[in-house]
């Protein structure tokens, strides 16, 4: 074996070891903490509309046909397509003529 260097493990070097590596990286960590959390907050939010949208499990409301009476009343009605000349004050035009 070869004769080397032993590696002197001081724990009271590690404090100013975790301090010189912060103070020489902070703008690396500093980024990687906001990117990193920006893209936790992106996913939670998307997450959150996904779910918001999903009307896979709402039912349909029940369809209720319609009864004589509004079958009557809506057969009362005039006719949409008559040509009635409808008497508008002086100054106004009808936008809905043709």
């Amino acid at each position: 074996m070869k004769k080397g260097k032993s590696i002197d493990l001081d724990v009271s070097k590690i404090g100013p070891a975790i301090s010189r590596l912060v103070y020489r990286y902070h703008v690396v960590l500093f980024v990687v903490v906001v990117v990193g959390s920006m893209a936790v907050v992106v996913f939670l939010l998307n997450n959150t509309i996904l779910n918001a949208t999903d009307t896979t499990q709402v039912m349909p409301p029940a369809v209720q046909p319609f009864d004589q009476a509004t079958i009557d009343e809506l057969s009362e009605l005039d006719d949409t397509n008559s040509s009635t000349d409808i008497s508008l004050p002086s100054g106004r035009i009808n936008p809905f003529s043709e």
